[in-house]
């Protein structure tokens, strides 16, 4: 039965897209929380904001959010 389900998201078009849309959205997850992990190490390092967004290519605002929840809001 779970071979049918999985061999059914393999072969059908739509299905397959779904897959694609869902193993994106799965890796995009995974390498923004690996960016977090960075903004963190990098503001704990004394690295200021401007610095951490030009590295993380994150926006301004989120990386001053996370300083300011680290106790490490630095110009």
């Amino acid at each position: 039965m779970l071979a049918d389900r999985v061999r059914h998201f393999k072969e059908e078009e739509s299905e397959v897209e779904e897959m694609c849309e869902i193993m994106q959205k799965l890796a995009d997850d995974a390498a923004y929380e690996e960016k977090i992990k960075i903004v963190k190490k990098l503001l704990n390092k004394g690295n200021n904001i401007d610095d951490v967004k030009e590295i993380t290519e994150l926006p301004h605002e989120e990386v001053e959010a996370l300083a300011k929840h680290l106790g490490k809001l630095i110009a």
